[in-house]
């Protein structure tokens, strides 16, 4: 496989066909934005003293306000996986009718929506989901103890809770990050198997599974290339990003930011918009034609 000639003809479908843009802004809407906005704005306006902090767990309707605060961030980020999973769907299914001599329209894509999108979101909760859990399992042996000395009034924490929950922490993100990368693989296999060879949710994350098995000697390098180019593209914005002090995925404060720093900020903002719509569609272009060529291009022959 030449994957420098999949990289170009990625690109040129990518550069070729302006209906891939709207569905790469909906893919690439990531981080979920509306849910990084909401927590900004709540720890702006947290209580700053343990005093504070201490009145409000003891109040009688935080249990009421933390199950509000839970279920809205739960809803905000359903919502972020179901948009991104219908811009996914849509983008493979424009890749391949490009391949195939079929003009990708809107219209293709939003019928490629209406039928894969929910199949597409189960596929990524169902992967996501144990990573989500695990990862909020790790980071529980540090706030438990927190929140007890803070309901207690105790201003100091004993050392072994500390460390506990560092190490919990650290063993945590040693068994979910590199799971997070492995499951992402998966899930772009697993969401061509839905939609090109029509398997069903649990059939395509099981082939997922086995094309990365039988076909890691290919599928790995691919990957870690993808990430090299991500990476390359990346890295400058957010070099400006931590030098002017914003933060990725949140929209900028231009209400109250002072009137120099306004528009560099939105153009910052807009720069990762651009780079997210971008990098999505030219991602997503790239594990098509790679799905096409090692595993649908094997299966023909195999036919024959």
């Amino acid at each position: 496989m030449d994957d420098r000639a999949l990289f170009s003809r990625a690109w040129r479908i990518v550069s070729g066909h302006r209906s891939l843009w709207l569905f790469g802004f909906i893919a690439g809407f990531g981080p979920p934005m509306a849910l990084f906005q909401f927590s900004g704005n709540a720890f702006i306006a947290f209580p700053r003293s343990p005093e504070e902090l201490r009145g409000l767990l003891l109040h009688p309707s935080f249990p009421w306000v933390w199950a509000g605060i839970s279920l809205l961030a739960l809803f905000t980020l359903v919502m972020w996986l179901l948009i991104n999973a219908s811009g996914h769907a849509a983008l493979i299914v424009l890749v391949n009718r490009a391949e195939e001599g079929a003009a990708p329209t809107l219209s293709a894509g939003w019928e490629a929506i209406r039928r894969y999108g929910w199949r597409i979101f189960l596929i990524h909760g169902l992967l996501r989901l144990p990573i989500f859990l695990l990862a909020g399992a790790s980071v529980l042996p540090l706030i438990v103890p927190i929140g007890q000395a803070l309901v207690e009034g105790r201003s100091t924490i004993p050392g072994p809770q500390i460390d506990l929950g560092l190490f919990c922490c650290c063993l945590g993100a040693t068994i979910w990050i590199p799971a997070l990368i492995l499951f992402s693989w998966i899930e772009a296999l697993a969401d061509r198997a839905c939609i090109l060879n029509h398997r069903s949710i649990r059939a395509s994350i099981a082939y997922g599974w086995n094309a990365l098995q039988r076909h890691s000697g290919q599928v790995i390098p691919f990957a870690l290339m993808l990430f090299g180019i991500g990476l390359g593209v990346m890295a400058p914005l957010y070099i400006l990003q931590g030098i002017t002090g914003y933060q990725a995925g949140q929209a900028p404060d231009l209400v109250s930011a002072p009137g120099g720093r306004r528009l560099p900020l939105m153009g910052l903002y807009i720069a990762e918009l651009a780079i997210n719509t971008g990098t999505a569609m030219f991602f997503s272009s790239c594990w098509t034609l790679f799905y096409r060529q090692l595993f649908m291009a094997a299966s023909d022959h195999a036919s024959q």
